[in-house]
Parts: structure tokens; C-alpha cells; sequence
């Protein structure tokens, strides 16, 4: 039994009316957010539930007899939880609806039926927090469920033929079901918390039923009584750890204690689990765990792997979990984005966020990493695409600088970068592979953020010059879409900003005394030239040649500045080849330049231009994206 879609309102950081929603889980399932944004509260529910459900009996003593005498057991539980536990310690209710998929399980009485008929099956829990109760039921359509979910121990069954809830003597359709399929999703829920010590005598304290204390028990009971797999998992468990420490020898001993023999300086050496430290340790009392029950189907909540584990082990050990275990289903909460990049068409993201009330929402990601061939090859990683609630495109790297700094100088309040905003760079040219809303071989702007902010060059040599066709097409596109969402509350400019520089460039926005302060620098400017024979020729600034010049809206920076160099040796003109050359040198050093030309902004500079309303309105959308105020 694999759990597909799970809606949960009222629950620690779930809202009662929103609550969280996540579906089109996969094999691996990735669920990421930063600390406290509730991202383990979805966990700590499954593992409370389960709790609830461990008074009863297990499968092995569940026979036909048991379910049909206490078939609604489950429908009436005198216990709930806490006020802690609930959203806002209001003591509200909390309920959640839980979707499963290939439903398999050995089951030790007559297997329910729902499930062959329908393909799936829907279970509810209601829990009544003032009145600690607690009832579980089986949907069995939209409206109905298959016992009357009435708090009574000896429900009504849903009739097909009525359309109602009968005496249990009269309906017997799907009589014991609901206590078989709750019985199923308990035995199938397994958790692992991030500290792991296979010496640890208990997990009581923990909010995880694995530990590996009892590793070394089931391993010995293996080796003694299955010897073709303990055959089988021996060679595996090797093969794995070789792979994930990168050792080139590796071979697993059992007597009274679990030892490796491996390599070390050309020799042989013996060595316990506990002197190959906790990430190790970690490592093999998990992949056992799993290759002990790997044919049942199980769902595994697995709590940041990365504790104790290196990048790079955590990719190999997903990679191990994809590959080898093919039957379990796995979510894995994290706040990393290591795993995000290894994304494939097995894999689902969810990412957990909190919105301006507190409470704790869940996004889908799978979308926005839906080109990620295309993305690979403009050197996008997806980690990058789901840091922040906006993103800012941009050409290059100095346009970065600027903007970071533009942005600390106007905002009310301190925004991160990496928290609040990212930004991504698409380097001129390749705007053409960018698109709004794109049915077609393009990126989506939008399926990288809900959020976008494009800064665009107008590259206009003069005022009367069209624009670049790549830039054109955006601003259509755009247009386009605002007609046809014609008539939604809300349409896509309010989601996409495009900012065209009112000149040539951005550092047309930089004043002409900043630019010769800059240029000027012993660190930025150029030199001298080598000539034929190797013997530099000196070069020197004369200001005056540029003193009555305007450094106009629609000047190249680096084009301009260039013709403020004469020779040094006697002050004559340079020929249009070594001004290329200078110019060439100041775009090469873009980077540097922005950063010292930072260093040396001031307020006053935001005045001219439209400079000052085009980051306030960048700051507007980020402070709404982020939902502050």
C-alpha cells in the first residue's frame, strides 16, 4: 500500500481551512524548506497516527473472526491529541484524507475488496480534540463512506444498492474492510529519524521506530537461516559502501559484532562499525533495514539524510534507494538543495513554505524543473530555481551586483538574497530560449517561480531605435497572454515584471564621475600595450578629452571611456584598433568594475532616470511575493 495524495488541515502548523496538500507522489519524493517551516509536522503526524493504531492487534493476529466482530472498532477511538498539536493550540479539530495506490499486503484473513474494484481507496481520519475522539474511516465515493462515521462502535454499512447506511445483518458489501485497509497503512509506515547509533538500546524517545538496536539480532538470525540471502545481502551491502566511501576493498564479518576488513597503506586491516564514525554507521544500519523488508511495500519517512552524511554520500544513497528498492515509496524532508539537482521522471518535490499567518503551505515543484535538458545547458541547476519566492532574471553577473545593492539601499526592510529573491542569468543572447506560459520547446519563465522580474538591455544605439527583437518578443508575449486571462481577478503582469533600461544598458544608470573614479583605478584601468619587439608602451588618462562629452543614455560604457587614453610618452591620440582593445578590456572586467562602482554609490544617485521607481517596484514584488508588508 503506497500513500499517493495527503490533504491534512488542523495539525500543528496546518491550517483548519487550508491545511496542507500534497499529491503525484512518486518512488522518491523530496520535501524542502527551510527550518521551522513545518516541513516534519507531515511526518509527526503519520508517526502519531500510527501510534494510535499500535493498541490494536497486528495482521498476524487479525483473522476473519476478529474483523468481523469488531469491524467498527476504528470508527469510534476514545483518544485525539493534545492542544499542542493542533493548528494555533486552538483544540480544533483535525482531519486528513489519505489516498493510497497499489494496494499489496499479506493479509492474514480475507483480503478487502474496495481497492480491486475501484484501483485505489481514500481513508479519512477525524480527530475531535474537545471531546477526544477519534474516528477512521474508508471513503467510499465522494459523499459516502463505507461505515456510517457516527462515533458508534457498531456503524451502519454503506449500501451500493440503497444509497444509504444500513443494519450490518442487511449490508454486507465491504463489512470489515475499513479496519483491513487501516491495518495495512500502519504496517506499512516506517520511519527514520536523523540520529541513528546501532548501539542505541531504544528509539521510544524518538519520533522514529527505526533503530539499530536490533540490526545485529535480525542480521544473525539471517546469516543462520537464509543462507542464499544473507548470500545476496552481503554482496550488496559491500558493493554499497564501496561505492559510497569510495573504497576499492570492503568485506562485511559477523561474529558477536558487526567488523569490515578494508584496505589501509597496502595492508589489510579489521575494523568495528564504531570506529568508521556515524555517518557510516548510519549508512549500513539503514541500507539493512531495507534490504531486511525490501519485498514488503512500504512507506518510508525518512528525516534529513544529510545529518552526519556528506553531499556527496547522500546523492549515492538515494541513487542505492531508487535503483535497489524498488517496492517502498520514499519521502525524504530536507533542507538542502544537494538532492533537487538528481531530479528524474521518478522523482516528486514539495516544497514547504510559511505564509504571513504562520501556517505552513506545500508547492509542487515538479513543475518548475520540467526543462531541466534545456536548463542544464544554459548552466542552471535546479536547487537554484527554488530558494527564494521571486526571481530575478538577469544578463550577467554585474547586473547582480548592481541590483543587490540598489535594492539594500531603497528597501524598508532588510531583504536576503537567497531567501526573499534569486536570481538567475540568462546571458543576452539566450532570452531567446525563454518564453511566458510556453506550450513548446522554450523555458517557461514562470515555471521557475511563481514570480519573475526580467531586466533587459535595451541595447538601443539611439532613442528612435527598435528594440531587440529577443526583448521585443517578451514584451508582446506578455501583452498577448494579459488578453487572452482577460477577465481573471488577477493577470500575468501582476506575476511577470519586465524592466527595459531606459538606455543602451544598466551602466547607463551610472554617473559619469563614478565610471572615470572607477576606470581610473589603478586595479581596473589599462596600462600599456606590448608592442612588436615586447617593449610596453605606456599609456596614460587625459580627462579633458572627455570632459565636455555627455556620457549619453545610448553610449556603450566601455566605448566611451576608452577615448579618455592617450599615449604616455607624447600624448598623442590612440588609433580606433587599441581604443577596441581598451574597450574590450573594461567589458572583460565587468564584475570588477560593478563591485567598486557599488562601493562608491550614494543616494543621490537614484534621483535621475527612472532608476529609483524601477527597483522600488522590484522591491514592491518581492515583498509581496514573500507576503510582508
Amino acid at each position: 500500500m503506497k500513500i499517493s495524495k495527503v490533504v491534512l488541515k488542523g495539525w500543528k502548523s496546518f491550517s483548519n481551512e487550508e491545511g496542507i496538500s500534497l499529491d503525484n507522489f512518486k518512488h522518491i519524493n523530496i520535501i524542502i524548506g527551510p527550518n521551522n517551516a513545518g516541513k516534519s509536522n507531515l511526518f509527526k503526524y503519520f508517526f502519531y497516527l500510527r501510534n494510535m493504531l499500535r493498541e490494536f492487534p497486528d495482521n498476524e493476529q487479525i483473522d476473519e473472526i476478529y474483523t468481523q466482530k469488531n469491524y467498527g472498532i476504528l470508527n469510534y477511538i476514545n483518544k485525539a491529541f493534545q492542544p499542542e498539536n493542533t493548528w494555533a493550540w486552538l483544540k480544533g479539530d483535525i482531519q486528513c484524507d489519505i489516498n493510497t495506490e497499489e494496494i499489496s499486503f499479506e493479509w492474514k484473513c480475507v483480503p478487502p475488496k474496495l481497492h480491486a474494484e475501484s484501483g485505489n481507496c481514500q481513508l479519512h481520519s477525524f480527530h475531535n480534540c474537545n471531546d477526544n475522539k477519534t474516528c477512521l474511516s474508508v471513503a467510499f465515493n465522494e459523499t459516502h463512506y463505507l461505515l456510517d462515521p457516527t462515533n458508534d462502535v457498531k456503524p451502519k454499512a454503506f449500501s451500493q444498492a440503497t444509497g444509504d447506511y444500513r443494519d450490518m445483518r442487511l449490508e454486507n458489501d465491504y463489512p470489515c474492510d475499513t479496519l483491513k485497509y487501516w491495518i495495512a497503512l500502519r504496517d506499512s509506515l516506517v520511519f527514520i529519524d536523523p540520529i541513528r547509533h546501532y548501539d542505541r538500546n531504544t528509539a521510544s524517545v524518538f519520533e522514529s521506530d527505526f533503530d539499530g538496536s536490533k540490526i545485529l539480532e535480525q542480521l544473525e538470525y539471517l546469516s543462520k537461516n537464509n543462507l542464499p540471502l544473507w548470500v545476496e545481502y552481503v554482496k550488496s551491502i559491500e558493493t554499497w559502501l564501496m561505492d559510497i566511501l569510495g573504497e576499492d576493498f570492503l568485506r562485511l564479518e559477523l561474529k558477536d559484532s558487526i567488523r569490515f576488513f578494508m584496505s589501509r597503506g597496502g595492508e589489510t586491516i579489521l575494523t568495528n562499525l564504531t570506529q568508521l564514525g556515524t555517518g557510516v554507521a548510519q549508512l549500513f544500519m539503514m541500507l539493512s533495514y531495507l534490504f531486511i523488508n525490501k519485498d514488503r511495500s512500504l512507506n518510508v519517512f525518512m528525516e534529513e539524510p544529510e545529518c552526519n552524511l556528506h553531499p556527496e554520500a547522500v546523492l549515492k544513497l538515494i541513487l542505492i534507494l531508487e535503483q535497489s528498492f524498488v517496492t517502498h515509496r520514499f519521502y525524504i524532508s530536507t533542507h538542502s538543495s544537494t538532492l533537487i539537482d538528481q531530479l528524474n521522471n521518478t522523482w516528486s518535490i514539495h516544497r514547504i513554505v510559511r505564509k504571513s499567518n504562520g501556517s505552513s503551505i506545500a508547492q509542487q515543484c515538479n513543475g518548475i524543473v520540467r526543462k531541466y535538458e534545456l536548463l542544464d545547458e544554459l548552466g542552471i541547476r535546479a536547487s537554484q530555481l527554488l530558494q527564494s519566492n521571486l526571481v530575478i532574471w538577469v544578463e550577467g553577473p554585474s547586473d547582480r551586483i548592481y541590483l543587490n545593492k540598489w535594492i539594500k539601499d531603497l528597501a524598508d526592510i532588510p531583504l536576503v538574497e537567497g531567501k526573499h529573491y534569486s536570481f538567475l542569468m540568462y546571458g543576452g543572447t539566450n532570452l531567446t530560449s525563454y518564453d511566458l506560459l510556453s506550450d513548446n520547446s522554450y523555458i517557461d519563465i514562470l515555471s521557475t517561480s511563481r514570480n519573475a522580474v526580467v531586466v533587459c538591455d535595451s541595447d538601443k544605439g539611439r532613442e528612435d531605435q527598435p528594440l531587440k527583437t529577443r526583448v521585443q518578443n517578451l514584451i508582446d508575449k506578455l501583452e498577448t497572454v494579459k488578453t487572452q486571462e482577460n477577465g481573471y481577478e488577477k493577470d500575468i503582469s501582476e506575476y511577470v515584471y519586465i524592466w527595459v533600461t531606459i538606455g543602451r544598458e544598466i551602466e547607463n544608470y551610472v554617473p559619469k564621475d563614478i565610471f572615470i573614479e572607477v576606470l581610473s583605478s589603478e586595479s581596473i584601468k589599462k596600462h600599456h600595450f606590448r608592442n612588436e619587439g615586447n617593449a610596453n608602451r605606456d599609456l596614460t588618462i587625459d580627462l579633458a578629452l572627455i570632459q565636455d562629452l555627455n556620457f549619453g543614455l545610448y553610449e556603450s560604457f566601455d566605448k566611451f571611456f576608452s577615448k579618455m587614453y592617450v599615449w604616455s610618452d607624447d600624448r598623442s591620440i590612440l588609433d580606433n584598433e587599441k581604443y577596441d582593445k581598451i574597450s574590450l578590456h573594461y567589458s572583460q572586467k565587468k564584475v570588477e568594475i560593478s563591485k567598486a562602482t557599488v562601493e562608491a554609490w550614494n543616494n543621490s544617485y537614484y534621483e535621475p532616470l527612472d532608476l529609483r521607481d524601477k527597483v522600488l517596484e522590484i522591491i514592491r514584488r518581492i515583498k509581496i511575493s514573500n507576503g510582508l508588508r
